[in-house]
C-alpha cells in the first residue's frame, strides 16, 4: 500500500461521494444538517485546533483558500462540523476574537469584531484581508467584513452532482488556484498586515535602581491605538533625555490577553481613509537615492541574539501569529524602548536571516556581501577570512573617503585569542584599537597603552566604575568618542559596534544582573514536543534518547525548568539585552546632541540567534526562526519611511550591497552575491512584501547536515533526512512538516528548484559531507512521531519488530500507515528528485544503476526490486 498524497485523498473523497449517491441515493447534505445541528448551544466559530484527519496539514484556514475545493471539502461531515464559518454553515463574528492594533512603542489595544466600520481608523477595507492576532480578520469577523454572502451563496444547498468536480482529477500543480501564492487575499503567504507608525517623543529608558524592590514587576502591553502614518515624517526626531540615572524601576511587560476590554475609540484619526490594502503612502515619498550627501553609518552588531527579546519583534509576532506563539517562555515581555525606537522611526525586517547561523561565516557575509564558501577559511567557524576580500568599509573608504572604525568582536582572524587590533588585517577599517578577534570579556580596560579583557570574576578591579568598563558600555563609549572626533574634523564616518553580548557566558553588571531575578521562565512548549516525539523533530535535530528516554521527557524538562541553571541563564540573558538597549539609547542621544541625527544611518542586527531552549536547544546552528533568523532594523530619517515593515526575505549577504547603495555607492568593482534592497527599503509602501524573493541559509559546522531556502513565510530544509517544509504563518512553532501538503505544492516546487541550483552556485557545503540528499520526500517513509498506540506504550517506528510486534501492522491501519517502511506496507517509487554524490537525479529510471546505495533503494524500492 502506498503513501497517500493529498491529491489521492481528494480523489478518494470524490469516489466516496459518487458511490454514496449511486448506492444510497444521497450524500451528506449540509443544508439539511444545518437545520438539524444548529441550536441554542451551537457556536458559530471555526475550531482553531482542528486538523483534517486525512491530511494533518489542513486547518480550517486552508479549507477556504480555494473556492472550488472548499465546496467539495465541506461535503465531508468532519470538515463541515469543525469549520462552520469556512463552510458557510453560519455567518457570525467570533465573540472571543480581538483585533490588536500594533505599535512599536506605546500601548496597543484590542478590539472586538464590532469595532470594524465604526471609524475611519477601523475601515473594514483596511483590516479584513490582513492577518491579525494569529488569524485572518475576515475569517474571525465574516459578518463585520461583509463576507456572509460569499460563504452562503457558494455553499451547496442541494444534493451534489453525481460526478466529481474537476479538482479531483487534476494534478495539484496544474491548477493555479491551488497555489497559496496565487491569491493574495486568501493566502497567509502573501498577506501582509500593516502596522501604523507614529513619531515618538521621549528618551531612552532610565537605568533602573539597583535597590528597587520591584525588579520583577510586570506591566501591561495595553498600548494606545495609533493612527496609520499617511506620510513619513521628515521632522527631526525628538531627543532622548539625559543618560540614565539609577532611579527608575526596570521595565518588563506582561502581555495582555485579547479578552482585555478593548478601547473602541482611537486616540487620533488619519485625515484620509486608508486604502483597501495598507501598503502605500500617498503624496511624496523618499528620494530614490541619497547621492547628494555622505551619510554616516553606525552598524550595531550583537552576538547570538534571540529576536523575541526585542519588544518590537515580540509585538510584531504577537499580532502576526498570536501572543501564545510569541511568548515562548511565559508572559514575560522584555521592554526594549530604545531599540524599538529604531523600528518606529525606521524599518523592521521581519524575515531577515543569516546565511549561516555561526559567528564567523555570518560575519564574513555581512562584511563582504558574499556567501561563506567564497570568503576563504571563514566558511568554518573560527576560520580566517581571505585577506583579498573587499568589505563595505573598504569601498566607503576608497570611493567616498570615509573615516572608518571597528569596535568589539571581529572573529575573522582564525583562532587568535583575544587578538586586539588589526593584526595587519584592516579590511578597510582605519581604527582597530578596540577590535578583538575572539573572546567574550565582561570587562575591558586599557593598561599602559595595551588593551585587556577580564572575566566577570574580575569585577572587584572596577569597583565604582562598572558602568564605564563593562564591555557593552565601554565599546559604545569608545564609539561615541570616535563619532565626536570625526565630526570635529568634518569627516563622514562609518563604524561597526560589535557587542559580544548576549552570547554566553551569561553575566552582566548591576543593576541588570538582579533586574529579573524574581522571574520564572518556562521551558518552551516546542522543547516538550521535541523530547516527547509528539510530534517528532526533523532528523537533523539530535535528541539523546539513551540519556533521556521519551517516557521521561516531561519530568526531565520539569526538573530543568525549575533548576537554577535555566532560570539564571534566562535572567542574565534578559539583563544583557536590557543593558544593550540602554546603550542604544545613550548612542542615540549622542547622535542628537552632535546634530548629526538626520545624517546618520543606524543599523541594528546580530550575527545569528539563540534558540533559548526552543526545540530543546540552546545556542545556534539550526534553521529555525530564532537561530537562523536575526533582528534587522534600519533608521535613516527622511529617507526610510518611519514604521515601515519589510516582510520580504533578506539575508546577511544582502547587507553590503544594500548599505552601500543607500549611502550613494552604487557602482563598485565588487560583484556582490547579495542583492541591493534599497529600492524596496526606500519605497513608500509602509508594508512591503516580495513573495518571489528567495534567500538561502546553510549549516557550515564541522559536519554540515542541512541547507535552507526561504521564500516569504515558507522555508524548505533539506538534510540527511527527509526534506521539511515549514509554514511560519500556519505553524509558527515550526513543529509540522508541510512537505506533503496539497496547498503548498507550487511553493514547494519553487523552493526545491531554487535550493537545488543554490547547492552548486553558492557551493553550499551540505553536498560535501552528505552523499545522498532527498529533494523530494520518499513515498515509503516512516513518520518519526510516536506511534498511535492505545495501551499506554510509548514507541516509534524503529520499535516495529521489537517491542512492537510486526503483526500489529497487519491488524491496525493507523500503525501501518504511520510506518510504511518498517511495516513493509509500501512498495512505490518516488516521483521526484534526489542527489547522489553531488549529482541531480530527476527520476527513479535515472537512479536505476545506483541501487547499491541504501538511500536510493528507499527512494525507488520498486525500481531497485527491494519490495
Amino acid at each position: 500500500m502506498g503513501c497517500l498524497s493529498y491529491s489521492n485523498i481528494l480523489q478518494i473523497i470524490a469516489i466516496q461521494c459518487f458511490w454514496q449517491t449511486l448506492v444510497l441515493g444521497n450524500v451528506f447534505n449540509p443544508a439539511v444538517e444545518e437545520v438539524q445541528e444548529v441550536g441554542t448551544d451551537f457556536q458559530c466559530v471555526n475550531n482553531k485546533n482542528w486538523l483534517f484527519s486525512d491530511d494533518p496539514s489542513m486547518p480550517c484556514a486552508a479549507v477556504q483558500r480555494n473556492e472550488e475545493t472548499r465546496v467539495e471539502l465541506c461535503q465531508i461531515k468532519e470538515v463541515y462540523d469543525s469549520c462552520p464559518v469556512s463552510c458557510g454553515k453560519c455567518c457570525e463574528n467570533d465573540t472571543n476574537y480581538r483585533i490588536q492594533t500594533f505599535a512599536f512603542i506605546g500601548n496597543s489595544a484590542f478590539h472586538s469584531c464590532e469595532w470594524l466600520g465604526t471609524s475611519v481608523r477601523s475601515n473594514p477595507a483596511w483590516w479584513c484581508d490582513t492577518r491579525n492576532n494569529g488569524r485572518f480578520v475576515r475569517d474571525a469577523c465574516p459578518k463585520s467584513c461583509d463576507r456572509c454572502q460569499l460563504h452562503v451563496s457558494s455553499n451547496p444547498t442541494s444534493k451534489p452532482s453525481d460526478q466529481p468536480s474537476n479538482i479531483f482529477s487534476s494534478s495539484p500543480s496544474s491548477s493555479p488556484s491551488s497555489s497559496p501564492s496565487s491569491s493574495p487575499s486568501s493566502s497567509p503567504i502573501s498577506s501582509s498586515t500593516s502596522y501604523p507608525s507614529k513619531e515618538l517623543s521621549g528618551a531612552p529608558t532610565l537605568e533602573p535602581s539597583i535597590g528597587s524592590s520591584n525588579n520583577s514587576t510586570k506591566y501591561q502591553t495595553n498600548l494606545p491605538t495609533l493612527t496609520p502614518t499617511i506620510q513619513p515624517s521628515t521632522r527631526k526626531t525628538s531627543s532622548p533625555t539625559l543618560p540614565p540615572t539609577m532611579s527608575q524601576n526596570p521595565t518588563l511587560t506582561q502581555s495582555v490577553s485579547p479578552s482585555t476590554n478593548p478601547s473602541s475609540v482611537p486616540s487620533t484619526l488619519p485625515t484620509n481613509a486608508p486604502s483597501s490594502r495598507p501598503t502605500s503612502l500617498p503624496t511624496s515619498g523618499p528620494t530614490p537615492s541619497p547621492t547628494e550627501t555622505r551619510p554616516n553609518l553606525i552598524m550595531i552588531l550583537t552576538d547570538e541574539h534571540n529576536l523575541r527579546t526585542l519588544s518590537c519583534y515580540r509585538d510584531y509576532l504577537a499580532t502576526k501569529v498570536g501572543a501564545q506563539s510569541a511568548d515562548v517562555w511565559g508572559d514575560l515581555r522584555l521592554d526594549t524602548p530604545n531599540i524599538d525606537k529604531l523600528a518606529s522611526e525606521g524599518a523592521l525586517f521581519s524575515n531577515f536571516y543569516t546565511v549561516a547561523p555561526l559567528c564567523t561565516p555570518s560575519r564574513a557575509s555581512f562584511m563582504t556581501g558574499m556567501y561563506p564558501s567564497f570568503t576563504g577559511g571563514s566558511i568554518m567557524n573560527h576560520g580566517v577570512m581571505d585577506e583579498k576580500m573587499t568589505t563595505f568599509a573598504k569601498v566607503l573608504k576608497d570611493e567616498k573617503s570615509y573615516r572608518t572604525a571597528y569596535f568589539g568582536k571581529w572573529h575573522l582572524d582564525g583562532d587568535v585569542t583575544p587578538g586586539w587590533g588589526s593584526n595587519g588585517r584592516q579590511f578597510g577599517f582605519d581604527e582597530n584599537k578596540y577590535r578583538f578577534n575572539r573572546g567574550h570579556f565582561k570587562w575591558i580596560d586599557e593598561v599602559n597603552g595595551n588593551m585587556a579583557g577580564y572575566t566577570i570574576e574580575d569585577e572587584w578591579k572596577f569597583e565604582g566604575k562598572q558602568s564605564e568598563n563593562f564591555t557593552t558600555d565601554y565599546l559604545v563609549d569608545r564609539g561615541i568618542e570616535f563619532m565626536k572626533s570625526s565630526i570635529d574634523t568634518n569627516e563622514p564616518f562609518a563604524m561597526v559596534l560589535s557587542i559580544p553580548d548576549p552570547h554566553g557566558p551569561n553575566h552582566t553588571r548591576q543593576p541588570y544582573r538582579d533586574m529579573y531575578k524574581d522571574l520564572h521562565f518556562k521551558v518552551p512548549e516546542t522543547a516538550k514536543t521535541a523530547r516527547s516525539y509528539n510530534p517528532a523533530p526533523p532528523g537533523y535535530i539530535w535528541i539523546d534518547l539513551d540519556e533521556t528516554p521519551i517516557k521521561d521527557a516531561d519530568q526531565s524538562l520539569a526538573d530543568y525548568e525549575n533548576g537554577r541553571f535555566w532560570q539564571r541563564y534566562m535572567q542574565q540573558y534578559y539583563g544583557m539585552v536590557k543593558c544593550i538597549d540602554y546603550n542604544v539609547g545613550k548612542l542615540m542621544k549622542a547622535i542628537k546632541d552632535l546634530d548629526v541625527d538626520d545624517d546618520t544611518i543606524i543599523v541594528f542586527t546580530s550575527d545569528h540567534g539563540d534558540l533559548l531552549m526552543e526545540h530543546s536547544r540552546l545556542n545556534k546552528g539550526q534553521p529555525y526562526e530564532t537561530s537562523a533568523g536575526v533582528p534587522f532594523l534600519i533608521r535613516y530619517p527622511g529617507k526610510v519611511p518611519a514604521g515601515k515593515v519589510v516582510e520580504t526575505a533578506y539575508s546577511s549577504v544582502d547587507f553590503a550591497p544594500t548599505i552601500l547603495s543607500l549611502m550613494g555607492v552604487s557602482d563598485t568593482d565588487v560583484n556582490f552575491q547579495g542583492v541591493d534592497g534599497t529600492e524596496e527599503l526606500l519605497n513608500s509602501d509602509i508594508v512591503s512584501y516580495d513573495e518571489d524573493k528567495i534567500i538561502f541559509s546553510m549549516d557550515t559546522g564541522k559536519n554540515p547536515i542541512w541547507a535552507m531556502a526561504q521564500m516569504g513565510h515558507t522555508k524548505l530544509v533539506i538534510s540527511k533526512d527527509v526534506p521539511w517544509l515549514f509554514d511560519i504563518i500556519l505553524d509558527p512553532d515550526e513543529i509540522r512538516n508541510f512537505i506533503d501538503s496539497y496547498w503548498h505544492v507550487d511553493i514547494k516546487q519553487k523552493l526545491q528548484h531554487a535550493i537545488t541550483e543554490a547547492l552548486f552556485e553558492y557551493k553550499i557545503p551540505l553536498t560535501w559531507f552528505i552523499s545522498s540528499i532527498y529533494i523530494d520526500k520518499p513515498v515509503c517513509s516512516d513518520k518519526r512521531d510516536i506511534l498511535p498506540l492505545t495501551n499506554g506504550q510509548i514507541a516509534t517506528c524503529k520499535d516495529i519488530g521489537g517491542s512492537v510486534k510486526l503483526k500489529r501492522c497487519e491488524k491496525q491501519s493507523k500503525i501501518r500507515n504511520h510506518c510504511l517502511k518498517s511495516c513493509l506496507s509500501c512498495c512505490e517509487d518516488t516521483a521526484g528528485t534526489m542527489l547522489v554524490e553531488a549529482k541531480v537525479y530527476g527520476s527513479c529510471s535515472e537512479l536505476k544503476g545506483l541501487c547499491q546505495n541504501k538511500s536510493v533503494r528507499n527512494f525507488c524500492p520498486m525500481t531497485c526490486e527491494t519490495c
